[in-house]
């Protein structure tokens, strides 16, 4: 909880030095950030240690991000995080950040798990169908999950749609028993 009160003042602090027509890139960029430290837990390994030397940190860093936009921004704010000895926070920092575009961009993140690949236009299809149902954008992560047999389930931190065809078949036996 401590950490998230924390990460939640640096973004805040953060977002009132990013212009908000940057928003949508410094989101793409905060979800590529997040993607490359968790695949790679040797760059917390290298920022959270107490061998390496803050500035040695910062180079370390620059060097990661030096081709993105909004890279004075990024460096800025994870200096401060070096600098405050608070490279712990980088990843609850970096989630808060997220969340926190979400709210401005008025969009969701959502989790839609199909039974299959779907094509593009049956993407296009559930996604537009989602966003009328949540009232907002949402940027969706795709995934397989053979178990659902047909349909799709669409998941955020809050809501839940459930559209598979395996709960429709439990629905089914369920009314089917009560008759």
């Amino acid at each position: 909880m401590k950490h998230l009160t924390l990460a939640k003042r640096y973004v805040k602090a953060a977002l009132e030095h990013l212009p908000a027509e940057s928003y949508q890139e410094a989101y793409h960029q905060c979800i590529l950030m997040k993607r490359v430290i968790t695949r790679n837990p040797e760059i917390i390994g290298i920022i959270t240690s107490g061998i390496v030397k803050k500035q040695r940190k910062i180079e370390f860093i620059s060097s990661l991000i030096e081709e993105m936009a909004n890279r004075d921004f990024w460096i800025h704010l994870l200096t401060v995080l070096i600098m405050k000895n608070r490279c712990g926070l980088v990843e609850v920092v970096l989630n808060e950040f997220e969340n926190q575009l979400n709210i401005c961009l008025n969009q969701k993140r959502i989790k839609l798990v199909f039974a299959h690949k779907p094509d593009g236009k049956t993407l296009d299809a559930v996604k537009h169908e989602i966003e009328k149902i949540l009232n907002c954008k949402v940027v969706c992560e795709v995934m397989i999950d053979v178990s659902i047999v047909g349909g799709f389930i669409a998941k955020s931190d809050q809501e839940m749609i459930d559209a598979s065809l395996l709960t429709s078949l439990h629905r089914f036996s369920r009314n089917r028993q009560k008759w």
